[in-house]
């Protein structure tokens, strides 16, 4: 096992699965990134050589009555 980040960058133990994709003998690397102590699922990467890396994370919807920070940058455009 290995420690690896997300895509939002929370690092985690990951459990990687190395695969030959076949021509050329590219090898690949998949891994899914779960926490260090729930060993919830995090998110994962995958690694081929020539084509670059893939990072995607879980996300977990949350009701709140507060508009996130980022929110209040976006203009309204044709909003009722």
């Amino acid at each position: 096992m290995e420690e690896l980040k997300d895509a939002t960058g929370t690092s985690g133990i990951a459990v990687t699965r190395v695969d030959n994709r076949g021509p050329g003998g590219a090898i690949s690397r998949e891994s899914l990134i779960f926490d260090k102590t729930s060993y919830v699922l995090l998110g994962g990467q995958e690694l081929v050589p020539g084509h670059g890396r893939e990072l995607w994370s879980i996300t977990r919807p949350q009701i709140t009555d507060a508009l996130p920070a980022w929110s209040k940058s976006l203009k309204r455009k044709g909003c009722v």
